[in-house]
């Protein structure tokens, strides 16, 4: 969902400022964590599905926003440790998420030839049900102050650029277009899918690696 969704994104970054996006971001996770946990009281997956659906397409909004955040909000000498930090945050949120399911549901491995008891059946459920409610609570307490707190402009613009960015309407397709002619970001953006396309595939199987 980000590769369709990060054009609107970045749209409503440049035109609106960081709220809307930011809003539109804690708003869909908040919906979609609390979808998923529709299916403790109805065994349709389904619910887990729309659920990841709604929280993929919010995470889409924000992934974009640390660059611009750092623009506006830092100096020239804090703006590259801001933007590393932001866009760290993701995977070591990613990373815990991968980790933490291993905890709760690792003893109830078992063969897929044998059927589990009923009582199994029953304990394996709620301890799933639990699992996607504190979840559910994470993503809230993390999304709310975002959403509440989040100001599109510092009453004093920390640096030139940052003044420039506000006081200048750029075209958004025109620095689209500008920035797919620079060298130096093509080999940044494959070096980055590159990176993030193992950080993913490992990412996938590190619990049964480490289970």
């Amino acid at each position: 969902l980000y590769i369709p969704l990060n054009f609107p994104a970045n749209y409503l970054m440049d035109k609106c400022g960081m709220i809307l996006p930011t809003v539109i971001s804690g708003v869909l996770v908040i919906i979609g964590a609390w979808t998923r946990y529709v299916v403790s009281w109805n065994d349709d997956f389904n619910w887990i599905t729309l659920g990841m659906v709604l929280m993929a397409a919010g995470n889409s909004f924000i992934v974009s926003g640390p660059p611009k955040l750092a623009v506006i909000w830092f100096g020239d000498n804090e703006r590259a440790l801001c933007t590393t930090i932001g866009s760290l945050a993701g995977a070591v949120g990613s990373i815990f998420g991968y980790l933490l399911p291993i905890f709760y549901f690792s003893k109830y491995d078992i063969d897929i030839e044998h059927t589990w008891e009923e009582e199994t059946k029953l304990k394996a459920k709620a301890e799933f049900s639990y699992y996607i409610f504190m979840q559910s609570i994470f993503c809230t307490a993390l999304s709310l102050p975002i959403v509440l707190l989040i100001w599109n402009w510092p009453v004093h613009p920390p640096s030139i650029t940052s003044y420039k960015d506000k006081k200048i309407d750029q075209p958004f397709m025109q620095n689209f277009i500008k920035l797919s002619k620079n060298l130096n970001f093509w080999f940044l953006a494959f070096a980055f899918c590159f990176t993030y396309s193992i950080y993913s595939s490992l990412g996938a199987t590190v619990g049964a690696i480490t289970a």
